[in-house]
């Protein structure tokens, strides 16, 4: 038996997906923006900090600034939607790639 609504969703996929790509993204209702978005803007929104914690209880915290964001969606219902993100990555090695102010508790990243 022949499904007309199967049909129509793989008439959708054929069309291939829209990509968009934008300046800015909300993650689990936050927003980030690229860095090229914030060139020239009083406020900076594109450095992000992931900490990542082992099972030993060491912590490590990795530092990135987001460069691209690519919005693959297809069309289809109900609409899906995957974003991709580029980032540049610094080294998070203490006194080479950051610097943490102990008296703050404010990092120093070099972008170097």
């Amino acid at each position: 038996m022949y499904d007309i609504g199967h049909h129509r969703y793989l008439s959708q996929l054929s069309l291939g997906p829209l990509s968009i790509t934008r300046p800015m993204s909300v993650v689990n209702g936050s927003k980030f923006h690229t860095e090229a978005w914030n060139e020239g803007m009083t406020t900076y929104n594109c450095e992000l900090c992931a900490k990542e914690a082992w099972e030993d209880e060491i912590e490590n915290y990795f530092y990135r600034i987001l460069k691209d964001i690519v919005e693959i969606e297809y069309s289809e219902e109900p609409i899906k939607k995957y974003v991709l993100s580029n980032y540049h990555w610094f080294d998070n090695t203490a006194n080479n790639g950051i610097r943490v102010h102990k008296d703050f508790d404010i990092v120093d990243i070099r972008h170097t």
